[in-house]
């Protein structure tokens, strides 16, 4: 079993991560604060970022992480890195994973369960990878959603986090309320 991770402050973690998107935003093409810190919790335990790398950058980044003594981990997808004592978790995205991997990346576990039975219910696959909404059984989709090209294509498009919400038929709800424990797996 291993040693519980420390907690930090919000407004330290904050600071600290303020500081780890300058050194950054070079290498990023886009980048955002993710997981429990943008949901705003007084206490987090690491930073949680996303971002879609400058193509002509990543081996620099990569250079740049590693020179460091930081490491991989899950391949190319999420570098892991510490920053004054607080665990950093880079989440690679691509222009078209994006919306879902800030969404799955924010967090939190409660609602991104939550979210993924929502999708289930429907005929859909939210996949954590951030690759998107997976039309499964096409014949459950609501019929908003069946009559549309792309879900024959067998992927609807997730251009925003907004857009996800809309395809499982929910009202949107930005970060802070997505802390919200979810008991025996009910509506957040």
């Amino acid at each position: 079993m291993s040693a519980p991770r420390p907690l930090f402050p919000l407004a330290e973690a904050r600071g600290k991560t303020l500081k780890l998107l300058g050194l950054l935003l070079p290498f990023s093409r886009q980048i955002e604060i993710a997981g429990s810190i943008r949901r705003g919790r007084s206490m987090v335990h690491d930073i949680d970022l996303v971002m879609v790398p400058a193509p002509a950058r990543l081996a620099d980044f990569k250079g740049w992480a590693t020179s460091r003594g930081y490491w991989r981990k899950g391949g190319n997808q999420i570098w892991t890195l510490a920053v004054d004592g607080i665990q950093v978790d880079v989440y690679f995205a691509t222009e078209a994973s994006w919306a879902t991997m800030l969404l799955i990346r924010t967090g939190s576990a409660a609602h991104n369960i939550w979210l993924c039975q929502r999708a289930a219910s429907m005929g859909l696959k939210l996949h954590a990878s951030g690759q998107g909404l997976e039309v499964i059984d096409p014949s459950r989709l609501p019929a908003s959603v069946r009559d549309t090209a792309a879900a024959t294509t067998g992927w609807l498009p997730c251009n925003t986090e907004e857009q996800i919400f809309t395809h499982l038929q929910l009202q949107y709800r930005p970060p802070a309320s997505r802390e919200i424990p979810t008991p025996g797996g009910s509506r957040p």
